[in-house]
């Protein structure tokens, strides 16, 4: 994953810089791999143990559950209490306030809550700490319903239906092929699988007409952007300015091998995790590697509805990065969690 992740900086900096051909667009770039690339080694670096694991996990619990207070309060009180320390206010559409507490957006705060909660429903699997892993769970589910927005609850429901598959986790590959073919009947049914994202709306005036109209201009125009990027992605259509799709921000910022490059870290990501399973010894141990899985995979449902911005970035870098660390640590022989 170490090199997966670097090549992928590294493609992304150099198809931007030469899409713009600025020094800009190279100082841009280089924050973009000190997010990334600077919040995974840091965790990569820092978790060495099975202590260190529950060590970070416990503030990762502490982390929501503080969160799911302040978010509470916005939702009751229509204030957002960050505002004193220059985050954004509070958010509301169509009478409906859509709580986003420190983050930029709502759906970043939601897929925070999103991300996390697999986790903890792993913890409780697990029989681990149990009271404390539920009440971070109902926060992060809290997190998500208070959030107002239609991906991070597209994003939860990735998460638990991992949870769902874990009684055939042996048979892994035959769940995929099931998966592959329900899409091709959803293809031959409405002429394309991202002709879902139209019906993707859980709360009234959500964007879903949009980001299928973006994304279906991105598939469509890739004769315009697969070398480096574009810069006229505005002029696809309607409102394809706001690229509200981390998939398509990776392809029209960095080009096709980028986005591809992409894809393969997050293949990777899941390598990992599986070879660790068939490693590890321990049926704990097994069921916390599922847990970083499920959150993976709903990172990846969240990558359609957004384009991931500040703090979610770091969210999803330490990820990556304990997913990296987990793997190692976990399919030593007789490793097993604290």
């Amino acid at each position: 994953m170490d090199t997966a992740l670097l090549v992928w900086c590294g493609i992304g900096a150099v198809a931007y810089t030469l899409l713009w051909g600025t020094f800009d667009s190279f100082i841009n770039r280089m924050g973009h791999i000190v997010n990334y690339a600077g919040t995974y080694f840091l965790v990569r670096q820092g978790v060495r143990n099975a202590t260190d694991l529950a060590r970070l996990t416990n503030y990762m619990r502490l982390a929501v559950v503080v969160l799911g207070v302040f978010i509470i309060e916005e939702a009751l009180s229509g204030r957002n209490l960050f505002t004193a320390l220059g985050a954004y206010g509070t958010m509301v559409r169509d009478g409906v306030v859509r709580c986003r507490g420190p983050f930029g957006h709502s759906i970043n705060t939601g897929l925070f809550g999103a991300s996390m909660v697999p986790i903890f429903l792993g913890s409780i699997v697990a029989r681990d700490r149990t009271i404390q892993n539920l009440v971070a769970l109902t926060m992060g589910v809290l997190i998500v319903i208070l959030s107002g927005s239609s991906t991070p609850v597209g994003a939860l429901a990735a998460g638990l239906a991992a949870w769902v598959v874990w009684p055939w986790r042996r048979n892994v590959r035959m769940v995929t092929w099931g998966a592959a073919a329900a899409a091709a009947l959803v293809v031959t049914s409405i002429g394309s699988l991202w002709q879902l994202f139209s019906y993707a709306s859980v709360y009234e005036r959500s964007s879903a007409e949009h980001r299928y109209e973006l994304f279906n201009a991105f598939i469509t125009r890739i004769d315009e952007w697969w070398l480096v990027g574009t810069r006229d992605n505005a002029q696809w259509g309607v409102g394809t300015d706001d690229v509200a799709n981390n998939y398509v921000s990776i392809g029209i910022n960095g080009g096709l091998f980028a986005l591809l490059a992409f894809l393969f870290l997050l293949w990777c990501g899941f390598k990992s995790l599986g070879t660790a399973m068939r490693l590890s010894g321990n049926n704990r141990a097994r069921v916390f590697l599922w847990s970083l899985g499920a959150s993976l995979l709903a990172h990846m449902v969240g990558f359609f509805g957004i384009s991931y911005w500040d703090q979610i970035v770091i969210i999803f870098a330490l990820l990556l990065g304990l997913i990296s660390s987990s793997s190692a640590i976990l399919s030593r022989r007789g490793a097993e969690l604290v």
